[in-house]
């Protein structure tokens, strides 16, 4: 499920190796999704065998060789390059800020401009408007996606170690959550440049501090945590990481869907029932 960070392996016959052979073996398995993160660990791991090793070295004089070796083993992200975190990484940010930004332009536009009057005098209803608006940006958002995943590997030779189809039911809430986030700011804007202002703050910034990019969720303080929890970039970031680093499937990921689903349902009602056909 991803929750643990560092897992200590104490083979059988352990104590039987130490006391008669002198020399024993201990294992630690690390997640490396975090390259930061693991790198503290080990050095922490080692910190404490070496301080194991110098006592006990003392007690039985000195000697060569250390009587416990610790063999360290990365999973999920062997070679330990952050590159292989951050970038993947970077299609959370980028599809969180761009469809919410292209819809919240599009629909200030034309508030700003008038053209969305002839609209509020036809008899298009207002699901109709609302369908309308959507589903194109959904299917350009959507595609981009995917565009960018294919950039990811073109350019930094990263591709998902897991099927890459699990992105597609995932990535679709994720992008129609963003989507009905601009929407649902365009609905309380009259000019684009006030529209795209809100929408920058209210995506860019927190997809950055609390989506786990830069800093794992778990590191954060108790508002820290909560603020992550109120958006969708950190659940979609489980996905990305999940699905490039550690080979997760839809089922292994299925309450990240689940909360992605829920958080779509509720913005899709606010936004539908925020949205104002006609001028007040």
């Amino acid at each position: 499920k991803g929750k643990l960070r560092m897992v200590l392996f104490i083979p059988s016959g352990f104590s039987k190796d130490f006391y008669k052979k002198g020399r024993a073996e201990l294992q630690v398995l690390i997640d490396g999704g975090y390259p930061y993160t693991a790198s503290t660990i080990r050095g922490y791991a080692q910190s404490i065998v070496d301080a194991l090793n110098m006592e006990l070295m003392e007690k039985k004089g000195l000697q060569k060789s250390p009587p416990i070796e610790l063999r360290t083993r990365f999973f999920f992200n062997e070679s330990l390059k952050s590159s292989n975190a951050l970038v993947p990484g970077l299609l959370v940010v980028i599809m969180m800020v761009n469809p919410a930004v292209l819809v919240a332009t599009a629909v200030a536009r034309e508030r700003e401009f008038g053209t969305i009057y002839n609209i509020y005098s036809s008899p298009v209803r207002k699901i109709e408007f609302f369908a309308g608006k959507l589903l194109p940006y959904l299917v350009i958002s959507f595609l981009n996606l995917f565009i960018l995943v294919f950039f990811v590997y073109l350019l930094f030779g990263i591709y998902p170690k897991g099927n890459p189809l699990v992105l597609i039911p995932f990535g679709l809430l994720y992008v129609t959550i963003n989507i009905l986030f601009g929407f649902l700011i365009s609905s309380a804007t009259r000019t684009i440049v006030a529209a795209q202002i809100i929408t920058l703050i209210v995506t860019t910034i927190p997809a950055f501090l609390y989506s786990g990019l830069l800093i794992p969720v778990s590191h954060l303080g108790p508002e820290g945590q909560f603020m992550a929890r109120l958006y969708p970039a950190m659940y979609f970031m489980q996905v990305i990481q999940g699905v490039y680093l550690k080979k997760l499937n839809f089922f292994d990921l299925f309450r990240e869907g689940l909360y992605l689903g829920l958080y779509m349902l509720l913005l899709g009602v606010l936004s539908y029932h925020l949205f104002q056909k006609r001028e007040s």
